[in-house]
């Protein structure tokens, strides 16, 4: 199985930028790193592949300036 899918990654992973290829495969995980199973993330260990980790949320950035549009948010505050 680990070999289709690293035959399938190498057929069909795109060259970046800088013309070099992707060594191997990247797995980010969809959830949370705190709500992927042992079993996944051990698996995941024993292929060969990196993992990339994100926080669900930062804490740092409020909903205010996640806004694609902050002018016309300042705007139409109200004075």
């Amino acid at each position: 199985m680990q070999e289709k899918v690293e035959d399938g990654y190498q057929r069909t992973s795109p060259v970046r930028k800088n013309g070099n290829k992707p060594r191997g495969v990247l797995s980010s995980d969809d959830n949370a790193r705190h709500h992927t199973a042992r079993g996944t993330k051990e698996h995941i260990r024993r292929l060969g592949w990196e993992r990339l980790d994100h926080s669900a949320y930062r804490l740092d950035l409020t909903p205010v300036r996640l806004s694609p549009f902050p002018c016309i948010e300042v705007s139409t505050m109200g004075t």
